[in-house]
């Protein structure tokens, strides 16, 4: 009794089991990882018919297979075949194997013929700077989602490698090629995309905004300041009241602001603070109503008496990372994926990052921690948005 089987992504091991003197080639399908069920019932498709009867038909067998992957859109750049056992016979057995193993595919897998129920996501970035906010070349940080019902690295090889021949380079690269080779590749990549039902999504980061808010989430913080008012800060009141602080920053003042943020040095900080407060009051006649400026003149005079209480600084460089626009983006990038694959029914299997050794570790740590809430969910308070953990992937 001799095998013939298949392996696929699954791991479920097909088999159908001939008599010995009546045998299949038993051939193990090496190197196709992203072989879906559908593709075992196509493969053997593309042989129904054929003429074989000795080993030497192997090219025949290669060739079927291939053109099957192809159909499938399952194929690896490269597909490797080890043939054993090529004892390959006329008998019509072998089609009835062929059906047993189809009928066993289909009884093991609900719907065969529809795509696998699973999402690949690959993240890049750009405008990265880092914790320098104010880089005037890049004023802002954008985050590119690409999102995949199969694993790009597979499906894309055989365009991508095309391409770099003929535009005679080691990869593709928008930076590198510029406008001009771009555009004579641009239709193509485009045909694949929709072929293939891609989704991008981007997510920005206005810098200097970041800095301004991320000074007004520490100070103006209902739960540290004594001088704000819940409703001004866990209610929609945030903001206006927001906008309003913002008024009274111009570009040096955010600099500054920023700097004390990133301050590890408790005392340093708190004089640094000081100071951006002095040149923040200094600036309050620019608020045209009475209320708005007794409200943010007493926040800020009730954080400069008691910067301990503000805690603004941060402890050591890892928090720092946490409080960095990297990582409030790729926040929003969690949630939008969570959210389209939660639309879209289905499970994300991989989320690949692009490799950027300062913030990969504080991107992982934050995954995890999402991962941990999974199921829960939290509002900022009456009429404020509420943020769903149920959502983010689990992978």
């Amino acid at each position: 009794m001799r095998p013939l089987w298949a392996s696929d992504i699954t791991g479920i091991n097909f088999e159908a089991h001939l008599s010995a003197n009546k045998c299949i080639c038993c051939c193990k399908l090496q190197g196709l990882g992203e072989v879906g069920p559908r593709f075992v019932g196509l493969a053997f498709s593309a042989l129904n018919g054929r003429s074989w009867g000795s080993a030497s038909d192997k090219m025949g067998w290669e060739a079927a297979f291939r053109g099957a992957c192809e159909r499938s859109r399952a194929s690896r750049a490269k597909q490797t075949f080890r043939w054993e056992a090529c004892d390959l016979h006329r008998e019509r057995n072998a089609v009835s194997a062929v059906a047993a193993l189809t009928a066993r595919d289909s009884a093991a897998h609900s719907a065969p013929t529809s795509p696998r129920k699973i999402m690949y996501y690959y993240v890049d970035e750009s405008g990265n700077t880092g914790l320098h906010l104010f880089d005037p070349a890049q004023p802002l940080l954008y985050y590119g989602v690409l999102g995949a019902r199969a694993n790009l690295d597979v499906i894309s090889a055989p365009l991508l490698r095309s391409l770099r021949k003929e535009l005679g380079v080691k990869r593709i690269h928008a930076n590198e090629l510029g406008v001009a080779k771009l555009t004579t590749i641009a239709e193509r990549l485009e045909k694949f995309s929709k072929k293939n039902d891609l989704r991008f999504s981007i997510f920005t980061v206005d810098k200097k905004d970041h800095a301004i808010i991320s000074y007004f989430d520490q100070v103006f913080d209902a739960g540290l300041n004594d001088a704000v008012a819940w409703n001004h800060y866990w209610t929609p009141l945030r903001y206006p009241l927001l906008i309003k602080v913002a008024h009274l920053f111009d570009e040096d003042i955010a600099k500054a602001a920023w700097k004390a943020r990133l301050e590890k040095n408790s005392a340093r900080c708190a004089k640094m603070l000081q100071d951006v407060h002095g040149r923040l009051l200094a600036n309050i006649k620019r608020l045209p109503d009475a209320r708005s400026r007794e409200l943010i003149d007493g926040a800020i005079r009730w954080a400069d008496a008691n910067p301990d209480e503000i805690s603004y600084g941060v402890g050591n460089y890892d928090t720092s990372l946490q409080i960095s626009p990297n990582l409030v983006g790729f926040q929003s990038v969690l949630y939008g994926i969570g959210t389209e694959s939660t639309a879209m029914r289905q499970k994300v299997h991989k989320i690949t990052v692009d490799r950027q050794t300062e913030f990969n570790k504080a991107q992982a740590e934050l995954a995890e921690i999402y991962q941990k809430l999974r199921g829960h969910k939290t509002s900022l308070g009456p009429g404020m948005p509420e943020f769903d953990y149920s959502t983010l992937p689990e992978i």
